[in-house]
């Protein structure tokens, strides 16, 4: 699951989010350059369960290219 959004280049970006399942998982979430070489800006492994769990990502966006969240 995806979300696009054009970040400003040396710009400082905050991601909250609030996960859940239904059983007991590992999820990747990242902070994601959209063009070649696809290098994450922030990044996490977050086990979930059927509680909500609160995922921060911070970071300084250092491109021109689109990005995205993506878990």
């Amino acid at each position: 699951m995806g979300y696009t959004y054009k970040f400003v280049n040396g710009a400082n970006y905050t991601a909250t989010l609030y996960l859940r399942t239904d059983r007991a998982a590992q999820v990747n979430v990242q902070l994601r350059r959209d063009a070649s070489n696809y290098e994450s800006l922030a990044q996490q492994t977050v086990a979930l369960g059927t509680g909500w769990t609160k995922v921060q990502l911070n970071g300084t966006w250092k491109w021109a290219d689109m990005g995205s969240l993506r878990i």
